[in-house]
């Protein structure tokens, strides 16, 4: 586990070697090495290799050549498939380049937004001093992190933790997240919770796109004063999950799978942490116990968001199912 500002200080250091340019595209040039932009200080072009992330991005905004297809080719002949759709772009047109150290990053529009990770950390720092945080994860582009600001210490008698979750991305694969969240001490599996009311700044969702840095910092200044409560006043969600049980569960578990296109071994683990619970809380339990056996940050994430959405979505798949039991039984007591 590391504080708050072991991370701020890490990601202080990506931001030495990161670099942002906003170029014409017909200003710009794609190489068998990867991407030439101009360097109107030198009068000659700096070039950048291309991850593959940022090679997706350039096919998908110009239409082609598709992505998958780009990246089979000899680099000479992904370079010339390239170029050629690059002249075919409007004169006018502009992309936003970010960099780290010689890898071209991130290929985005013009009216991208810069939401730095550097900053997130700082305003929450501000805000909530250095906390502990769990399962953290940090990359030049990826922040993912968890706090527990109310029940911290597993051995207080309480068994949840509440706190946030902070998330953000900086090549165009994530928002700038704060959102409730509650962590089981005796497991450490932990719920986020997406479905909350923006509105109220109970949490925020915010897309890197016509923001001003200023704005960004009081919206998630304020959320963070909300998440740590949202997330208390979900046990009673949770007590009411515990003994919602549902029909067909195997079925139900396996058709939600399906629409999430989660792997056999995801869906197993799944099984494994219902605990042969057949009840919501046994899904939220399922989805939260997967999350930590994965590798894949993102996707640890996007469980402990799905396992939140069970708890408190009425429509999802397993509210709509256990919403049918409650009106069968009214039925049922009308006939009787």
């Amino acid at each position: 586990m590391s504080n708050l500002s072991t991370l701020y200080e890490q990601s202080k250091q990506y931001d030495e070697h990161k670099t942002d340019q906003l170029e014409y595209i017909q200003a710009m040039k794609f190489t068998p090495g990867g991407i030439a932009l101009p360097d109107s200080l030198m009068n000659s072009a700096v070039q950048y290799s291309m991850t593959d992330w940022a090679l997706e991005q350039a096919c998908t905004k110009m239409g082609d050549p598709p992505a998958p297809y780009a990246k089979r080719c000899p680099d000479w002949l992904r370079a010339d498939n390239l170029e050629h759709w690059r002249k075919q772009q409007p004169e006018d047109k502009k992309w936003f380049i970010r960099s780290y150290k010689d890898d071209c990053r991130a290929v985005l529009s013009n009216d991208y937004t810069p939401l730095s990770t550097t900053d997130l950390l700082k305003w929450t720092i501000d805000y909530a001093g250095d906390q502990e945080t769990y399962r953290a994860y940090l990359t030049p582009d990826t922040f993912h992190a968890k706090i527990i600001m109310l029940n911290p210490n597993p051995g207080n008698g309480e068994p949840y933790g509440f706190g946030g979750y902070l998330g953000n991305g900086e090549i165009g694969n994530r928002y700038v997240r704060v959102l409730p969240m509650i962590q089981l001490h005796s497991c450490t599996n932990s719920i986020i919770i997406k479905d909350v009311d923006y509105e109220q700044a109970e949490g925020c969702v915010i897309r890197h796109i016509f923001k001003s840095t200023k704005s960004v910092e009081l919206r998630v200044k304020e959320a963070l004063g909300n998440v740590f409560r949202v997330a208390y006043e979900k046990l009673e969600e949770i007590a009411q999950a515990a003994i919602d049980e549902l029909p067909n569960f195997n079925d139900l578990v396996e058709q939600y799978a399906k629409r999430k296109n989660l792997s056999q071994e995801v869906t197993r683990n799944v099984f494994v942490g219902c605990q042969g619970q057949k009840t919501r809380m046994g899904i939220v339990n399922g989805l939260s116990y997967a999350a930590h056996q994965q590798t894949d940050p993102d996707l640890m994430v996007d469980l402990e968001t799905w396992a939140g959405s069970v708890l408190v979505d009425r429509d999802s798949l397993f509210g709509r199912a256990q919403q049918a039991i409650v009106r069968q039984e009214d039925l049922v007591e009308v006939e009787v």
